[in-house]
């Protein structure tokens, strides 16, 4: 087997709509922009940056499951200031810095002549530092390969999560993938100066597959924290359900804590967001055919068990309604996308639902719901326009709005959303 890290220096439910075309934009708490070309861009992630302004990540999709990735910087309007892109790359993950970024994903390689299938295309995790331009500085490419028996390399397949920087180490959450094996998930430290190898750590499930949600965090007790879906599938059905892992550093769980495993319906985790009470986890609630969705959500106390009775379903449609407090009651297809926290202890969920003639504006839009810390909707809110708009990411912005990336798709082509909305998830 060969191992590398390789680094170079360089209450009452109030429902309301905002339409995109209605929107009346005010100069101090909300907009809308939309980035786009003639490819296809993909909304990852947008995040506070440290001059006011915002930071956000694209992806765009390529021939041969390969993807280029952007990182787009804006001022607080959301006005593009510069972009950068990267080929062969799949970002999911920044952290800005006050000398610039740390961006994690993954780095493919195309291998078109090769013989095996399996090794058409290879990911290796890629932690990139930027500088406030998004030149690269420094990168580290975490890749493996092992023997196949017969003196070939067979190179293992690496995802990049989680990003979670101090002064002295970055931790990093990722998954890794070998042929014929389910995938595990894994946390490396690496030197925060030079980008050496500190130690990895390596989690997994028997006969699952560890997909991570795009978030690591520190508990109070300096324990790791993040979300995965545990993934099992054959031809007609799949089987899903959340696992919030609870690990001293560099070493084993000290707990897992599962929901949805015993339900008759998959309880996949989108993603999961640290609040001064604890833990917020959003997902999709469905069938095994992935039919009759609904958004669900969940809290995790501090030290990462799952609260049980604090699980929430939503039905796009039937917010506040009687219906929308059983699992299973879905009139809308709905997704739960992405969470932040909020004040006093509340989250506001992002999700996507689609439009019906009683509701909407078309395709798919935009639902954000905000739920106080016993879990009871306090508001929830539909943006949207003509297409599609999908959300990615919500963060709390420091004058209590929200700031939401996404995708939205028009005749079959995307490009990536940014909204600023006030602390009621309006648009002025």
């Amino acid at each position: 087997m060969r191992t590398s890290f390789t680094f170079f220096c360089l209450a009452a439910v109030i429902g309301a709509c905002t339409k995109f075309d209605d929107a009346e934009l005010t100069e101090r708490d909300s907009f809308i922009q939309f980035y786009s070309s003639g490819s296809n861009f993909q909304g990852a992630v947008a995040e506070l940056d440290t001059d006011g302004g915002f930071i956000l990540l694209a992806n765009i999709p390529q021939e041969d499951d390969n993807f280029h990735s952007l990182v787009i910087k804006t001022d607080a309007k959301g006005f593009q200031m510069w972009e950068r892109l990267y080929e062969n790359t799949k970002l999911r993950s920044i952290k800005p810095l006050e000398s610039g970024y740390l961006v994690l994903g993954d780095s493919i390689k195309i291998n078109p002549n090769s013989n095996d299938p399996t090794q058409f295309v290879n990911t290796q995790t890629l932690l990139m530092r930027l500088d406030t331009q998004g030149e690269v500085q420094q990168y580290l490419i975490q890749e493996e390969a092992e023997d196949d028996g017969s003196g070939n390399q067979i190179e293992i397949d690496f995802h990049g999560n989680g990003l979670l920087p101090n002064s002295n180490e970055i931790l990093i959450l990722g998954s890794r993938k070998a042929r014929g094996q389910n995938e595990r998930a894994y946390v490396t430290s690496v030197n925060a100066s030079d980008f050496s190898h500190q130690w990895t750590q390596y989690y997994r499930l028997q006969d699952r597959d560890y997909i991570n949600c795009n978030s690591l965090f520190l508990s109070p007790s300096s324990k790791l924290v993040w979300a995965s879906k545990t993934f099992q599938a054959d031809q007609t059905r799949s089987d899903q359900y959340l696992s919030v892992a609870f690990v001293e550093r560099n070493s084993t769980f000290a707990n897992n804590d599962l929901f949805g495993e015993n339900s008759t319906r998959n309880h996949s985790p989108s993603d999961i967001q640290k609040s001064p009470v604890g833990f917020g986890v959003v997902g999709t609630s469905a069938d095994e055919d992935g039919s009759k969705s609904n958004i669900y959500f969940v809290r995790v106390d501090n030290n990462g068990a799952i609260i049980r009775g604090s699980e929430r379903y939503f039905d796009g449609i039937a917010l506040g309604d009687i219906d929308d407090a059983a699992e299973d009651g879905s009139r809308t297809n709905d997704t739960g996308d992405a969470i932040t926290s909020a004040l006093e202890g509340a989250f506001v969920i992002a999700g996507s639902s689609a439009s019906t003639v009683e509701s909407g504006f078309g395709g798919l839009d935009i639902l954000l719901i905000k739920v106080n810390n016993a879990g009871d909707v306090t508001w929830s809110k539909r943006i949207g326009g003509t297409g599609d708009e999908t959300a990615s990411s919500i963060r709390l912005t420091k004058d209590g709005g929200f700031l939401i990336c996404g995708t939205n798709t028009i005749a079959g082509l995307s490009s990536v959303m940014l909204v600023k909305t006030d602390s009621n998830g309006e648009l002025k």
